[in-house]
């Protein structure tokens, strides 16, 4: 969880890269559009889901969707990645029971929405100290920078800490190159 534009569904999504060959079934994505105001309706995303994981045949009622979905991931080794969920009740419909083998990583702003996890599972996005945003720029753009250099100066304020737009900083013409 964490403030919008933090680099939550980026830090996700490399997350569940870095575990792929743990979990070799897949890679699922699903965006419920919850910050928007308007979440995905949950048979538009379940029946998004099951399309992924090749389940044709698809029940009308709702309860029946899920317990499908349920049962086509319970014997699969997935990450599925579910990504801003207005509330709880968004969440809910996408949630495996805890004996399942799959990895979920749920993705929000919203604390209420992480509740529903286990405490010691939650990891919050937010403004990175100065020195963790040098290091991150460094890494991402393969150069070693300088703090006091105004240019990289300039680029750690306007990023304000956050981790997804000094990523996105990383090919940034104004950095300036350094040799140790």
């Amino acid at each position: 969880m964490g403030r919008r534009r933090s680099g939550k569904t980026t830090i996700a999504n490399v997350a569940g890269l870095r575990v792929s060959d743990l979990y070799s079934d897949g890679e699922l994505y699903l965006d419920l559009r919850g910050a928007e105001g308007v979440s995905l309706n949950p048979r538009d995303g379940l029946t998004s889901l099951l399309s992924f994981l090749g389940v044709e045949q698809l029940p009308e009622r709702l309860d029946e969707l899920r317990s499908v979905y349920l049962s086509a991931i319970a014997s699969r080794r997935a990450v599925i990645v579910i990504d801003n969920p207005h509330d709880k009740a968004d969440a809910s419909w996408f949630l495996p029971n805890r004996s399942t083998i799959s990895a979920v990583i749920l993705v929000s702003r919203s604390g209420a929405v992480a509740d529903q996890l286990d405490p010691d599972r939650k990891f919050h996005v937010d403004r990175l100290f100065d020195a963790e945003a040098l290091e991150l720029l460094e890494t991402v753009s393969g150069r070693r920078l300088e703090e006091a250099d105004p240019a990289v100066h300039r680029i750690l304020r306007r990023c304000d800490g956050l981790p997804f737009p000094l990523a996105s900083d990383r090919g940034s013409p104004a950095l300036p190159t350094y040799r140790p």
